[in-house]
């Protein structure tokens, strides 16, 4: 069977997992489309290979070390650099990635919010049972499982026909207990890119800021990026937000082992997902921030089992369209006097732009807004479209004079 898009124009193949249907879609604007699945053969071969610890698509040549869980070697095949080798020097010891480390932390007071002096560190290297899971035309997914003491960790790395990323889904069972008389274990995932002299940026709310590879433990929003000036490595994920970068290694901390003023706030099961983006580059050049807001706004998808009626709706639909690409959309809802419909656009480069927001459904009066939505100046609009100059990092509001009720119905 194949997902074919409403105006036959897409095919995608598709792969069945456990009592759900995968594939890839091409999606508007912030919009939606319409798919079918239908029998058939896909006409395009898939990109993927696997074996027992390796993982192939495209963009990737991924190798992952048994015993260990390690990527023994990452290869970037679009720009034919290697970001990731793990007995890099002869004669020298591994230089590892995918590294899960312990580090502990010696008895502190504070522990929830004050991360103590580290007493030593422990390499989780020996032990993992490392199994190719799944094997098809969408995504392919080896599972790496370890075990800690009296906890269990179980990664899921992945790779997808035509995305350039390494997606990871790590489910931790982590079951420590510390108190002020012991050392409190705490959980870090290490990587370390060939790089020469890299520098590190991490995103905060709307913006960016590097910070020195010291080694310090740093806040992150949705992700950080190490890069030089040719190449560089994205991570970003969805719940995390300590990250330390040392020369050129970075680490992102998955859990710690607290215990004051709640003994026991950690214990129990957590769920990290997170992608590893090599790219050609600074992260501005790669658009870092996008891939932040991909894994942490996943497309929604809702299948129709029984479709009764026409609807009201056409099969696609974009109600916005933003350009340049660092100009990022991070709110669309109905007013707080809800009247009227609030945008909000930012720079996310730091680089600034004259943007031009498509609005795909009609719409006769657009304000600049406040962060109250209290109206500044009006914007003319030509053709539904407005254009206005934003500065880097500076988020503007935009009150649109339309009415939520029929907006679907408008953009459609």
């Amino acid at each position: 069977a194949v997902a074919v898009s409403y105006d036959g124009r897409e095919e995608h193949p598709i792969q069945i997992c456990e009592d759900e249907v995968m594939f890839l879609a091409r999606m508007p604007s912030i919009g939606y489309k319409v798919y079918y699945i239908v029998e058939g053969c896909p006409k395009k071969e898939t990109s993927l290979l696997s074996g027992s610890d390796s993982l192939e698509n495209n963009y990737f040549r991924l190798e992952i070390k048994r015993g260990s869980g390690t990527i023994r070697a990452l290869y970037d095949k679009v720009n034919e650099r290697i970001v990731f080798k793990e007995d890099r020097y002869p004669y020298t010891k591994p230089v590892f990635s995918n590294l899960m480390q312990v580090l502990y932390e010696m008895p502190h007071p504070m522990s929830a919010w004050i991360i103590g002096p580290i007493s030593h560190v422990e390499n989780l290297v020996d032990g993992a049972e490392v199994e190719l899971i799944e094997s098809g035309p969408v995504r392919a997914t080896i599972k790496v499982s370890r075990k800690y003491r009296s906890s269990e960790i179980l990664q899921y790395i992945s790779l997808y026909d035509g995305l350039p990323r390494i997606d990871f889904r790590v489910l931790i069972n982590w079951q420590e207990l510390a108190d002020e008389k012991t050392d409190a274990p705490m959980l870090k995932i290490s990587y370390a890119p060939i790089l020469n002299r890299p520098r590190a940026a991490f995103e905060i709310p709307f913006g960016c800021i590097e910070r020195p590879p010291d080694g310090t433990e740093y806040p992150a929003l949705r992700w950080v990026d190490l890069y030089d000036d040719e190449y560089g490595l994205s991570i970003a994920n969805n719940c995390k937000h300590g990250f330390d970068v040392d020369g050129g290694t970075i680490r992102m901390t998955l859990i710690r082992t607290s215990y004051s003023p709640d003994p026991k706030p950690d214990q129990g099961t957590h769920e990290v997902v997170y992608s590893l983006y090599p790219h050609r580059g600074n992260w501005r050049d790669a658009l870092t921030f996008r891939i932040g807001w991909e894994i942490n706004h996943p497309l929604i998808a809702c299948a129709v089992l029984d479709r009764m009626g026409q609807g009201d709706l056409s099969e696609e639909a974009s109600l916005i369209d933003v350009r340049p690409s660092n100009i990022v959309i991070s709110c669309l809802k109905e007013s707080e006097d809800g009247n009227n419909l609030i945008i909000r656009a930012y720079d996310a480069s730091g680089e600034g732009a004259l943007a031009e927001i498509r609005f795909n459904f009609d719409v006769k009066e657009v304000y600049e807004a406040d962060l109250m939505e209290n109206p500044i100046r009006a914007l003319e609009v030509q053709g539904g479209k407005v254009r206005l100059r934003i500065n880097p990092f500076e988020i503007k509001t935009l009150l649109a004079k339309a009415s939520l009720e029929n907006l679907l119905k408008k953009a459609a």
